[in-house]
């Protein structure tokens, strides 16, 4: 596996630093801070698998804040948050996704059948 590495100038870190604030405030007001960060991040020569790794870290970092507050100020309900979770964990696999979706067309076939024509 390969190793990329990529330098910036003073002035291209200091833009970029300056678009991931409006990024992250775009992002925290009304989500897709990523239409901004992305393009930008291309736009000083950053590979794009690259880009698109620091925008996924960077959404994360934010999401991980952003639970954590409301977490500290009580404003999370852990049984919905634990319910969440395993939902989310069981959604992460192709194959039970494939499953899940498969049963969920059979059974709305099934219902509109039932509905319409018994």
């Amino acid at each position: 596996m390969e190793i990329t590495t990529f330098e910036l100038g003073l002035l291209a870190l200091c833009f970029l630093v300056l678009i991931a604030f409006f990024a992250g405030l775009i992002d925290s007001v009304v989500g897709g801070g990523g239409l901004l960060a992305v393009p930008t991040l291309l736009l000083v020569g950053l590979p794009p698998h690259m880009a698109l790794g620091t925008n996924k870290f960077m959404a994360t970092a934010g999401t991980t804040a952003a639970f954590i507050t409301y977490a500290r100020n009580g404003a999370v309900v852990w049984r919905v948050a634990a319910i969440g979770a395993i939902f989310s964990f069981l959604g992460s696999s192709p194959a039970l996704i494939r499953k899940i979706l498969l049963f969920s067309l059979a059974l709305l076939f099934a219902t509109l059948v039932w509905r319409y024509y018994g």
